[in-house]
């Protein structure tokens, strides 16, 4: 018997002498094989298109995430330079340490600066990546 002929099987179960019911099963061959492997060709083109289909991002994503982690970096000075000074405005006027106002302020000054470099540094690299993404290579002969 091929794999493609379906296949019948009958049984009879004799309940009462005047009553007699017939269960009919079939076989159903090799349509749900044929339609799971369709379904996992579909799935493994529709993964190998999603990898292929990745983009570089643009100056302007480039450009946004640097403005987004530059805001980061001063509200993390500023939440900084803020944590070094709340606990000492709860003490009296004349205990207050104007060292540690001095040294939190040059934190939040440190913080600005450090998110101003990598922001600076995320830039150049952006434009560089683009440089090079953009030379064309008809142009490089060896001899």
């Amino acid at each position: 018997m091929s794999d493609f002929e379906r296949e019948t099987r009958t049984t009879t179960v004799e309940t009462p002498p005047s009553d007699s019911v017939t269960y009919v099963r079939s076989g159903s061959g090799a349509g749900p094989w044929i339609l799971a492997a369709v379904v996992a060709v579909i799935a493994i083109i529709a993964v190998v298109w999603m990898m292929n289909s990745r983009t570089a991002p643009t100056n302007d994503e480039i450009s946004a995430a640097m403005d987004q982690s530059r805001a980061a970096g001063y509200v993390e000075g500023a939440s900084t330079a803020l944590s070094n000074v709340q606990p000492q405005t709860t003490l009296p006027a004349p205990t207050v340490d104007t060292g540690s106002v001095v040294a939190s302020q040059q934190a939040a000054a440190d913080a600005r600066a450090a998110a101003e470099r990598a922001a600076e540094s995320a830039q150049s690299a952006a434009t560089s990546a683009s440089a090079n993404t953009n030379t064309d290579t008809s142009t490089n002969t060896t001899p």
